[in-house]
């Protein structure tokens, strides 16, 4: 991919501890003694981009901060529920254009679908925000699918942060940009055909029946996997989909 001069990017990692639903989730080890994080930062390093973690002050959050140290990333620590305050700041630290968001609870998350992200960027350079979604147009940040990521610009984080006080805007850091296309550039993707309208598949993990969920998918599909060998293990394990489909059901995005 021939890269645009007049775009830079950067990747930042949202991660915490203090989950309500399953405290400590991105560092809890799977049965092969990965975490979600670590698979993560892993996954990410064929992107040779600039990457920071972005966590918050929290003690607790201490253990996200030693990650990044032991791992030799950046990691920046800020307010916990102001979240769109904390991905600016850490932003700011890779001093780029664009940004990479990425929630730090998705373990199979496809990074060869950043890609396509990208090179509509380069051919776009003014763009705002870049994401998939779905068959209705919702983001892909607002599925079940923890699949993907979305890529922001600095300029629109910076105005979003000095429009907004309300803080469902501050604690969904994107929502406020998507949600107001008449004051920011914003192109939504259509996802790939075999996930589009796919209201079943959830493969983030929020809770600890979503953690199980995903050590069993582990097992089946390794860590060479694709978005075909997901859905297709998916759909051949019915305590797999069905553990989906409650969770989907349980829980709004």
């Amino acid at each position: 991919m021939e890269p645009n001069r007049s775009v830079d990017l950067g990747i930042v990692i949202q991660a915490r501890m203090s989950s309500s639903r399953l405290p400590g989730k991105v560092l809890k080890p799977f049965e092969d003694g990965t975490t979600i994080l670590g698979r993560l930062c892993q996954q990410l390093e064929s992107m040779d981009m600039p990457l920071i973690v972005a966590t918050t002050i929290k003690e607790e959050d201490d253990q996200i901060e030693q990650f990044a140290s032991d791992h030799g990333l950046c990691c920046y620590r800020g307010e916990e529920w102001n979240v769109l305050h904390r991905f600016l700041c850490a932003g700011e630290q890779l001093d780029t254009s664009h940004f990479i968001r990425i929630c730090a609870d998705n373990p199979f998350f496809l990074v060869d679908s950043l890609h396509v992200l990208i090179h509509q960027l380069f051919q776009n350079p003014g763009l705002d925000y870049l994401s998939f979604c779905d068959q209705k147009g919702i983001p892909a940040i607002k599925k079940h699918w923890g699949l993907f990521g979305e890529i922001v610009s600095k300029k629109s984080l910076r105005l979003a942060h000095s429009k907004t006080e309300d803080p469902f805007y501050l604690e969904h850091v994107t929502n406020f940009i998507y949600g107001h296309p008449q004051e920011f550039s914003v192109k939504l993707i259509q996802a790939p055909e075999q996930i589009l309208a796919r209201d079943d598949l959830r493969f983030t993990v929020d809770n600890p029946s979503d953690f199980d969920n995903a050590q069993a998918l582990l097992k089946l599909v390794g860590n060479s996997f694709s978005l075909d060998r997901l859905i297709s293990e998916v759909d051949k394990n019915s305590l797999i989909q069905q553990t989906m489909i409650d969770n989907i059901n349980k829980y709004t995005k």
